[in-house]
């Protein structure tokens, strides 16, 4: 039961990253033997945000929470409870990201991979290079094991997905909201890879 709830509020706290108003998430779960179902629901205003461009946002969360099940040799699954058709969003005023703090970012990033089967890893925030609104988050893994689980593609009702696409496609999000740009690398001592955008 802790493992949920922990998982619940790692699921709820991304999200909150990249809405207006996180205090209107409304994350419920049906549970069965080894199968849940997260029902998401957030406020009418933030809808475009969850769903994304082309349904990008919702169907990297989707996939994430596939994920996390996997991780526990359970399947779950999430559906995006809607109100209204979408509208445009609007975007954050970069001049406030001059002196943004990526630490909590870094956190949930840290404790969303914790969710997932990968054993040894440390996050960390760089700034871009000639970039003042933009970080690299890295994310550094200390076995082949656990960068194929970060990378490897599985195929989805969409197309191909891989964890660190995903991350990446929900992370700009969660920059977006905040005036900044994220990149998410993943790197092991002998090689790196960058998320396609």
């Amino acid at each position: 039961m802790n493992e949920t709830k922990n998982l619940h509020d790692t699921i709820r706290d991304l999200v909150g990253a990249f809405v207006s108003h996180p205090q209107a998430i409304e994350l419920g779960q049906h549970a069965a033997s080894k199968s849940c179902l997260w029902l998401l629901k957030g406020h009418a205003d933030d809808e475009p945000k969850l769903i994304g461009q082309q349904g990008s946002h919702v169907k990297a969360l989707r996939f994430l929470v596939g994920e996390f099940g996997r991780a526990r040799g359970e399947e779950h699954n999430l559906r995006l409870v809607t109100e209204r058709a979408p509208l445009k969003r609007a975007r954050a005023n970069p001049r406030a990201a001059l002196s943004f703090d990526p630490a909590a970012h870094v956190d949930l990033l840290t404790r969303l991979i914790g969710e997932l089967s990968v054993d040894a890893y440390h996050v960390q925030a760089d700034p871009a290079p000639g970039d003042l609104i933009a970080f690299t988050l890295r994310i550094r893994v200390m076995t082949d094991a656990d960068y194929k689980t970060l990378t490897t593609t599985h195929e989805t009702p969409g197309g191909g997905m891989n964890i660190v696409g995903a991350l990446g496609t929900l992370f700009r999000a969660v920059g977006c909201e905040h005036g900044i740009r994220y990149e998410l690398k993943v790197e092991t001592t002998s090689c790196e890879i960058s998320p396609s955008r």
